[in-house]
């Protein structure tokens, strides 16, 4: 569901239009009159700050890492765009999402019956491609552009997914989980804008891989260290990032049997 932040901003604008300033001779009505203006401004506040909320993190909705498991033998392509000009020049974030998955044996299932569904997916010897690119040009009310790219592959020699939901109209919820066997993937991943700069890239395939963490807070500074291992395994690894709020850098090898160290610092 894509949402236009627009108009969560129309309507805090009208919020804050019926505001007016009032002077009555009973100090009990000037106190009311005051509550009532502090309850507008209140509920327009949270229209806007829900708005840049939505405006801040929306790219961040086609960044996840997803299994893909085809339904159907041979290739599949998509391609998506997401946003407009007007959008644009909202603050809003343009993306083109585009993929090509092959898959030399495929099948599936579904299930509906009044407001609930169920679906189950598998595949065998997929390989898949994927592109994501993402542009901003303003971000509250200011120009502040920001570029984002990335590109991943992968390859399985089996995979499954299931999924079942209910959908009511206004209210909806579904659960998804999936799953590969003999995997490889490869991804690079870049972000670039006044105040965020990511980039990162992996390799590798592995029959198993773990991971730990452990943090520390410290007056309003967090730090998390993460150890990862693997066996049976092929990959290389770096990301560095510097997000408002955040800082981190990871890197990862192995051959065979390897290990990786993150660092991530949350300051305030």
């Amino acid at each position: 569901m894509t949402l236009d932040t627009q108009d969560f901003r129309a309507l805090a604008a009208s919020i804050r239009a019926l505001k007016q300033s009032a002077s009555f001779t009973s100090p009990i009505l000037n106190s009311r009159h005051a509550q009532i203006m502090n309850s507008l401004d209140q509920l327009a506040a949270f229209f806007e700050r829900t708005a840049d909320l939505i405006e801040n993190n929306e790219a961040s909705l086609y960044d996840r890492r997803v299994v893909y498991v085809a339904n159907t033998p041979g290739w599949n392509t998509s391609f998506v765009t997401h946003g407009t000009g007007a959008g644009l020049l909202r603050g809003r974030t343009v993306n083109a999402v585009m993929g090509a998955n092959y898959a030399y044996q495929a099948g599936g299932w579904t299930w509906s019956q009044d407001h609930l569904y169920a679906y189950a997916n598998y595949d065998w010897l997929s390989i898949g491609i994927s592109g994501n690119v993402g542009f901003r040009l303003m971000k509250n009310n200011q120009i502040n552009p920001r570029l984002s790219l990335q590109t991943q592959g992968q390859a399985h020699l089996f995979g499954a997914e299931t999924a079942a939901g209910v959908d009511l109209g206004l209210f909806d919820a579904s659960v998804r989980a999936a799953g590969e066997v003999g995997s490889v993937r490869g991804e690079a991943k870049c972000v670039f804008s006044v105040d965020e700069q990511v980039i990162s890239a992996q390799a590798g395939a592995a029959l198993a891989r773990g991971e730990c963490e452990m943090a520390f807070d410290l007056a309003g500074l967090t730090i998390t260290m993460g150890l990862s291992g693997s066996v049976g395994s092929v990959e290389a690894g770096f990301e560095y990032a510097n997000t408002p709020g955040v800082w981190g850098v990871s890197v990862n090898g192995a051959l065979l049997a390897g290990a990786g160290l993150s660092v991530r610092v949350e300051y305030n």
